[in-house]
């Protein structure tokens, strides 16, 4: 994909650059070299699994799409790493803000006709590529935008409003906003605005009731077929698989993604790695306040359970980068307790 083409060199380019810059702190994280070191040793088991019934010819062409799933991984942990030990000061809310003004503009343009940026597009989606991208990076904006003004929200909400047909098919991004809201008010027992909100998510999801079950009942199938494929190999998964159908199942609706990040992981690279992740994400998130930002984390993760966002590098950068800045946060916050 071009995105993952970009993700790459892009990272790639930013270790260049920091060579010529001065480190702003010291930093050391073991689950960066846990996952990095995991998914590198599980590029060669499962090229050594291919081999033994499969040509050497064929068992190269695995080892390159193994490895193209491996560098996804290791430019993932060092975007990661360059943030948090490179950034002065790393302002999030406006280049999100941008991109929100100019996917406002291009879901105008397209709604009138365009076919701007995307030539092969189905509907509408921005500057995303794909609509549903659209809605979720809309609806991870929608915390963030109104931390830096809130009228500004009312922007993200726009696109999620209007983008991708309209609110009868933006269930993932609102559902996931509604959910990330709940769960903060939830953490800080404001039980009489977690019943508003349980209110308005219902208002939401009724009138679209049979779609909205509609939609659950294909995904139920689908993650039912994921899990018999990580019980298959529960310790080091499938493997990457970079072919058409790499995060596809054969359902009775036909291939379909498996709307789940975290059955995609497991299935790939086994439950151990998703348990490092979760683990290294639960550590960054337990010390550092809760704010906007942590709620648009959240929005990120709900969506993460009925959509497959964190394999399109688009979402992947948005959630390694909120991550990030909030890890920064948590670092500053330590060294000035070191002064202290």
């Amino acid at each position: 994909m071009i995105q993952g083409i970009f993700f790459t060199f892009g990272t790639f380019t930013l270790l260049g650059v920091s060579f010529f810059c001065k480190k702003q702190r010291e930093y050391k994280n073991k689950y960066l070299g846990i996952i990095t070191l995991y998914a590198l040793i599980n590029v060669f088991i499962h090229t050594f699994n291919y081999s033994l019934a499969n040509s050497i010819a064929s068992s190269y062409i695995n080892y390159c799409l193994l490895s193209e799933g491996f560098i996804y991984i290791l430019c993932g942990c060092l975007l990661f790493y360059l943030i948090v030990s490179y950034s002065k000061n790393f302002k999030l809310a406006y280049p999100i803000l941008i991109i929100n003004i100019i996917n406002l503009l291009f879901i105008i343009l397209q709604k009138a006709g365009a076919k701007v940026i995307w030539e092969r597009m189905s509907g509408v989606c921005g500057m995303m590529g794909f609509a549903p991208h659209l809605v979720i990076f809309s609806a991870i904006s929608v915390p963030i935008i109104f931390s830096l003004y809130k009228p500004l929200a009312v922007i993200p909400l726009a696109n999620l409003i209007i983008g991708h047909y309209g609110w009868n098919y933006s269930f993932s991004g609102v559902f996931a906003l509604f959910m990330a809201i709940g769960i903060v008010l939830l953490i800080k027992r404001k039980f009489m605005w977690l019943g508003v909100t349980s209110v308005l998510l219902g208002l939401f999801i009724f009138p679209n009731l049979s779609q909205f079950l509609g939609k659950a009942t294909l995904r139920f199938e689908v993650w039912m077929i994921s899990l018999k494929e990580i019980v298959a190999h529960p310790f080091i998964g499938n493997g990457f698989d970079n072919t058409l159908s790499a995060n596809m199942v054969n359902s009775t609706a036909g291939y379909m993604y498996r709307h789940n990040d975290y059955l995609n992981i497991a299935r790939d690279l086994g439950l151990p790695f998703l348990a490092i992740i979760l683990a290294g994400i639960y550590k960054i998130l337990r010390r550092t306040k809760i704010d906007y930002f942590f709620v648009a984390i959240l929005v990120l993760a709900v969506s993460s359970m009925t959509w497959t966002s964190m394999y399109f590098a688009r979402l992947a950068v948005m959630g390694i980068v909120m991550l990030a800045v909030k890890e920064l946060d948590n670092v500053r916050i330590s060294n000035l307790r070191n002064l202290l």
